[in-house]
């Protein structure tokens, strides 16, 4: 996963491209930020067409010069510029990676599965999650074996229930979180969902 940009880089960036230096400021800096957001979605799916038409269309706003299909291509080139390859170059490399992953690297994907529970316990929050304890380890696991982090994230369910016969989510996941609760004083996931159920209906009834 890519790190936000820092101003400098941009100036310096835009120094080697004849087509950024003829920008505007605000449009140079837009595209940039959309060539940013694509990136994190194709990290996150390795798709990018949808999430760039609608980025074009909104640079495109109030623009006179400017129309959807030019937009796209500006986004296209400072992504290039930025990431030194196309979005369709690096969607398709991640793509191509998910359909060769080895059993090394099942394993790997399991050693970020059962760290869970650790994750959880350093997590700055009044109350653990096991959801994002997990979404953190995917995006690591993702940035190790080179894939797409929702194929990270099915691959690490996968491998845990094949090796411990029980739901990633709804056994492991839950159980882990509970024993943190207990160990903080905090109610359990099931509680607290009752809790909140008690609340809705009281305001609700508040309401008639």
């Amino acid at each position: 996963m890519s790190e936000p940009i820092s101003v400098t880089r941009m100036n310096e960036l835009r120094n080697k491209s004849e087509t950024a230096k003829r920008l505007s400021d605000k449009l140079y800096q837009q595209s940039m930020l959309y060539a940013q957001i694509l990136d994190r979605e194709i990290q996150d799916n390795a798709q990018f067409k949808e999430k760039l038409d609608g980025m074009a269309r909104e640079l495109a706003i109030g623009e006179n010069t400017l129309d959807a299909s030019k937009a796209n291509m500006m986004i296209r080139d400072q992504y290039k510029l930025l990431y030194g390859r196309s979005p369709h170059e690096r969607s398709s490399q991640l793509i191509e990676r998910s359909k060769k992953l080895t059993d090394s690297d099942k394993n790997t994907a399991y050693s970020y599965a059962i760290q869970a529970p650790e994750t959880m316990k350093a997590q700055d929050m009044d109350e653990p999650s096991f959801f994002r304890a997990q979404d953190a380890l995917s995006k690591a696991c993702a940035k190790e074996l080179g894939i797409p982090e929702t194929k990270t994230r099915s691959l690490m369910q996968s491998v845990y229930q094949e090796k411990h016969q029980e739901n990633y989510y709804k056994d492991y996941g839950h159980r882990e979180e509970n024993k943190i609760r207990t160990e903080r004083g905090l109610p359990s996931r099931e509680e607290k969902q009752e809790q909140a159920k008690e609340r809705k209906a009281e305001r609700e009834k508040a309401k008639t």
